[in-house]
């Protein structure tokens, strides 16, 4: 069914990074993931990484994109402006 969906970019549920082992299953499931996604021609974003450890092991199964608290917690709208102001 993956392959058949019309869309250009796979978001990865954040339940995969929660207990993320480097070398635990989750890890194995998440590399795959983006490995598949990859040799479908699509994007991969992942949600809800926390921390350092998340980041970089997402870096090196080489996810385009990262949602999550370790960048910040959820901002209003004005607030994002300031964020974004202060970190370009």
């Amino acid at each position: 069914m993956l392959g058949s969906v019309p869309v250009n970019i796979l978001k990865i549920d954040r339940r995969f990074l929660k207990d993320l082992e480097p070398a635990g299953s989750s890890a194995v499931i998440l590399e795959k993931i983006v490995e598949l996604a990859k040799n479908l021609g699509k994007k991969t974003v992942c949600e809800g990484a926390e921390t350092q450890l998340q980041i970089d092991f997402l870096k090196q199964i080489a996810c385009e994109e990262v949602q999550g608290f370790y960048y910040s917690r959820p901002l209003s709208e004005k607030d994002f402006i300031v964020y974004m102001q202060q970190h370009l």
